[in-house]
Formats: structure tokens, C-alpha cells, sequence
């Protein structure tokens, strides 16, 4: 059933305030700070540039292949929210262990499954404006994921900082802030987010191709721009 009221619209996009606050709050401050405690001071860039960089390789990864997955998932609670519940679940696992992490390893650990976790959530959550909101309010829907994404952001900016001090070895206080924020901002989506069952018997399942997937077609999204852009100027 697709959803067009404005409190529908907030609601199925909270869930992105909570992400948009624990990677805001991970990545600029909380990470930083753990780095400094087990490596030293002047390798402390260039460890954390290469989490990041495989948490990004990660996240290419695993996004995509679980929304192809949401896309065609029977499940009651429909197709998106099964992947999303799970990810986010096992989010707080990783969560709490880059909060009591003591050495490089248990950080890298901790990140890495952060980042598979939470990109299994994040590729099928994708899908949930198209999937529920009217063609009409697609960009009003948009922009209220973007709105959220950037109070995410400032949030994080402004009270991540003052619940961290550059002494505190392990950041407790602070991780527990992001669990309880990721926690309050996805059962509200998950609760208030109704899609249809998509169990249907007697249907075969189709097969998820990795090469359709990863498929680039940048020359015929050249051509389909260029025409777009050629008829508008006729």
C-alpha cells in the first residue's frame, strides 16, 4: 500500500537519523580517538585511512548484493524490513565491541563487521521509498531521507564530541548514546513501515546474479542522458 502523509514520509526515514548519527559519530571522533590508545601517535592516520578505505570497499560490496536479495525475499514482514531488522540486530554486537575494543584487532573486527552489518541493512532500506511512496511524492519523500541524513550529521557533530574525552580509553559512554539512538530511530521504522507479506506458495525463486548486480552500463546512461537532454532543448 503506498503511504503519501507527511507523518508516513518521517517515519519510514528516521531510521537514517540513527545511521547517519553512528557513522558520524564513528568515523570523525570515536575511531580516531580509539586509534590513538593502541597505535601510535603518528601512524594513527594512516590506520585509520585503511579502515575506512576497506569499510568502503566493504560497503560497495555488500549493499547492493543485499538489496538484489531484499528485492526478491518472501518473508511476512515483506521484503525490506527481514535484512534491515537482522543487520541492524547484529549492529549492536559490533557496536559494543569497538566500545570495549583494547587492541588494533578487536577495532578491526569490530569495524569491519560494522560495516558488513550495517550494510546489510542499509542496501534493502534503500528500497523502501520506491517501494511505498507514490510516484508524486517520491522527491518530497527524498528529501526528508536527505533532511534526516544531515540532522544525523550535525547531532552527531555537536554531542558526540562532548561525551568523549581524549583520555578515555574505551568509549563507552558514547557508544552506548549511538546504540540507544540506532535502537529508538529503526523500531520506529521497522514498526511504523507497513509492507504487504510477499509470501506467495508455488513460486520458484529466482537465482541472484552477481554479474547483473555489478553490471555497468555507462554508455547507454550517456545515451539515455543525451537524448533526455536533446529533447528538452526541442
Amino acid at each position: 500500500m503506498k503511504r503519501s502523509n507527511l507523518l508516513s514520509l518521517i517515519t519510514m526515514n528516521v531510521y537514517w537519523l540513527g545511521l547517519s548519527f553512528m557513522w558520524n559519530s564513528i568515523h570523525p571522533i570515536i575511531l580516531p580517538s580509539v586509534l590513538l590508545h593502541i597505535v601510535p601517535e603518528t601512524q594513527k592516520n594512516t590506520y585509520l585511512g585503511l579502515l575506512t578505505f576497506f569499510g568502503l570497499v566493504i560497503a560497495m560490496i555488500v549493499q547492493p548484493i543485499s538489496g538484489a536479495v531484499s528485492d526478491g525475499l518472501r518473508s511476512k514482514l515483506g521484503r525490506r524490513r527481514p535484512l534491515a531488522i537482522f543487520g541492524t540486530g547484529i549492529n549492536l554486537l559490533f557496536l559494543a565491541l569497538l566500545a570495549w575494543s583494547g587492541n588494533l584487532l578487536i577495532v578491526g573486527i569490530g569495524y569491519v563487521g560494522l560495516q558488513m552489518t550495517s550494510n546489510i541493512a542499509h542496501g534493502p532500506m534503500q528500497g523502501i521509498i520506491p517501494d511505498l511512496v507514490p510516484e508524486e511524492k517520491l522527491g518530497l519523500a527524498s528529501g526528508l531521507k536527505n533532511l534526516l541524513d544531515m540532522a544525523g550529521l550535525i547531532i552527531a557533530s555537536l554531542v558526540a564530541g562532548s561525551l568523549l574525552s581524549p583520555d578515555d580509553r574505551y568509549p563507552v559512554a558514547i557508544m552506548l548514546v549511538v546504540m540507544i539512538v540506532l535502537i529508538i530511530c529503526s523500531l520506529i521504522t521497522f514498526f511504523f513501515v507497513k509492507e504487504e507479506s510477499t509470501v506467495v506458495n508455488n513460486v520458484i525463486k529466482q537465482k541472484i546474479s552477481l554479474r547483473e548486480i555489478f553490471k555497468l552500463d555507462l554508455i547507454g546512461k550517456c545515451r539515455m542522458k543525451f537524448y533526455g537532454l536533446y529533447r528538452i532543448n526541442i
